[in-house]
């Protein structure tokens, strides 16, 4: 059994779906309030990393664990930290106590920058943390994903192409930030890259970074090693913003923003949103620092075919998704004036008629075979449904609970046993202040 933990985030999603592509269990570790975006086939583990009881009870039988859980952007009530000190700390006891044969983390790359930006502080402790441990672990070091990355420069088209998206958390700044520049690729034709735009960086994606991951249990190279990771070639913001001019088909022009900039808003930010700043933090790291990585042997030492973000299948993908959303559209319309011209003898049929300058008769013929087209697919997908629900896995799968007990009540009990431990006393403990 293979236990995920942050299974329903971006990576840990596509990591789930990896290992069941496999055929190996897979054991889910998510939040009550995530179930419903964990990935069908998995076994389920109910709670919250920061309660020592709930990881416990999810590390049982376990041979390996894969962890991409972070606080990067925080749910609601969250602090930013609470999963890389307390949470790390917590699994960390449970796989000894439980003799998991392997711990898989991912971390970013080594950056003159790493002790100045939070979630890269926090990483590197870890790193250090986890072979203090006793466990065997493997720890890879990614570059920027280009499933994220690539949008935060002011496009929703690498969305499109990963499920449980991290940029679609629940966190206020992160959400206003993709209002104000999601879509000013596609509606200005500009790109507010980081940097300048002869920056360089490996980016990787999000379905290879999972393959490395779930590649490297049982890999005889990978016990107790670290492995810098990234794509398949390095990319220039020049290079990506040529990519996005080919797939759109217009010209895109990059509006280069200067890390000095980024650095202002990081420490502009930090009295009054820790995780708003770390995350301009994050953009200041981006915009200063190259991220080139060689990856001719460790790409095949772990059987990762890498992909490019230049292919002609990330354009084909691209503008499938754009005709999608643009016929899926034309489908409501028509539906939604379709239902107003059914009812031909009603007072808001005929104003729609008189406006529109349409007869009804005209319209009627095209939008019933528009209807029975889509009740067809519509049966056809629910029974194509009910046809995958009949295997074990999806039918009734199991669901680990915690004991009933309120989320607060859980993490208060578990920060008074942190303190009152031994272990509690010392700076590698304790962990890096997130003021530091």
């Amino acid at each position: 059994m293979i236990l995920v933990v942050g299974a329903t985030g971006q990576l840990g999603t596509a990591v789930v779906r990896t290992v069941i592509a496999a055929g190996r269990p897979v054991r889910a570790f998510v939040r009550p309030g995530s179930s419903a975006r964990a990935v069908p086939g998995a076994e389920l583990a109910l709670g919250d990393l920061c309660v020592s009881e709930d990881i416990d009870l999810a590390c049982r039988n376990v041979e390996a664990v894969i962890c991409t859980a972070n606080s990067v952007l925080p749910a609601p009530g969250d602090r930013l930290g609470d999963v890389e000190h307390r949470g790390y700390g917590n699994l960390l006891e449970a796989c000894r106590r439980h003799g998991v044969g392997q711990f898989v983390f991912i971390s970013a790359p080594v950056t003159p920058l790493d002790e100045k930006v939070p979630t890269i502080r926090w990483k590197r402790w870890n790193e250090g943390r986890i072979p203090e441990s006793g466990i065997s672990y493997t720890i890879f070091r990614a570059p920027p994903f280009m499933h994220s990355w690539l949008a935060v420069i002011g496009s929703r088209l690498p969305l499109r192409d990963s499920e449980n998206p991290t940029l679609d958390r629940l966190f206020w700044f992160s959400r206003a930030y993709l209002r104000a520049v999601g879509n000013l690729i596609e509606r200005n034709g500009w790109a507010l890259v980081q940097g300048p735009p002869e920056r360089v960086t490996s980016f990787l994606a999000v379905r290879d970074a999972a393959a490395f991951l779930v590649n490297a249990i049982g890999h005889p190279s990978a016990i107790n090693a670290t492995f810098d990771i990234g794509g398949p070639e390095p990319l220039s913001w020049t290079d990506v913003v040529g990519i996005y001019s080919r797939v759109l088909g217009r010209p895109i022009r990059p509006f280069p923003v200067a890390p000095a900039l980024y650095r202002a808003q990081q420490l502009f930010w930090k009295p009054f949103s820790a995780a708003a700043s770390n995350q301009m933090g994050l953009n200041w790291l981006l915009a200063s620092c190259d991220s080139v990585v060689d990856m001719k042997e460790t790409a095949p030492l772990f059987g990762v075919t890498l992909t490019r973000s230049r292919s002609s299948s990330a354009r084909r993908r691209a503008l499938e998704s754009r005709e999608a959303t643009r016929s899926w559209l034309e489908e409501a319309t028509l539906i939604l004036l379709g239902s107003g011209f059914d009812r031909s003898k009603s007072r808001r049929s005929k104003s729609w008629n008189v406006s529109l300058g349409f007869r009804p008769s005209t319209l009627n013929q095209p939008v019933r075979e528009l209807r029975s087209k889509l009740a067809a697919r519509a049966a056809t997908d629910r029974r194509a449904f009910r046809t995958a629900c009949t295997e074990p896995a999806c039918r009734r799968p199991r669901v680990l609970r915690p004991p009933a007990r309120s989320r607060a009540d859980g993490r208060a009990r578990s920060r008074a046993a942190a303190a009152s431990s031994p272990a509690t006393s010392g700076e590698r403990s304790r962990g890096p202040s997130a003021d530091a």
